[in-house]
């Protein structure tokens, strides 16, 4: 009985100090103007579409955007599809940014940003590599993925298309 009970307790043991984050990463779809709060565009409101179609089976937890309309926009579709209110935080805030995502673990993000912030926040939470910034393409989709299992940590990242 006390080999069964001790075997239970390191399974749960195993269980709490696992964990996988999946951090995806995107710059807001095209935008309809060069205005400060620009809206999207068609092309982006479909771009925004086509985002939370390639996330439907990703089992977003957080969303993350800006307090600029077209990352709100791009974030929407997503965000209805799992019944999620995005957390904004402004412009220029990126080191907020990067601290909030890194006290997340075990849950799926979704971070929509500007193209002067993407590269900051994929190299900081994917220390292994080292993104540019990225020119003016609304295709990009960084997916960073965080293991943790007892005493280490593994971490990968993808840079998809969509």
């Amino acid at each position: 009985m006390k080999l069964i009970r001790h075997c239970v307790l390191l399974v749960l043991a195993l269980v709490l100090t696992s964990c996988t984050s999946h951090y995806y990463v995107v710059r807001h779809a095209e935008k309809l103007n060069q205005t400060d709060n620009s809206p999207l565009s068609g092309a982006g409101l479909r771009r925004a579409k086509i985002l939370a179609e390639k996330l439907s089976t990703k089992d977003i937890h957080v969303i993350f955007v800006s307090d600029k309309q077209r990352t709100q926009q791009t974030a929407a579709p997503t965000a209805e599809r799992f019944s999620i209110d995005p957390i904004i935080i402004p412009i220029g805030e990126t080191n907020r940014v990067i601290k909030e995502l890194k006290k997340i673990s075990g849950r799926n993000v979704l971070v929509v940003r500007h193209s002067n912030e993407i590269h900051l926040i994929v190299n900081a939470l994917s220390p292994f590599d080292n993104i540019d910034p990225i020119p003016d393409e609304f295709d990009n989709l960084f997916v960073i993925t965080k293991r943790k299992f007892l005493w280490s940590t593994q971490i990968s990242l993808e840079r998809l298309k969509y």
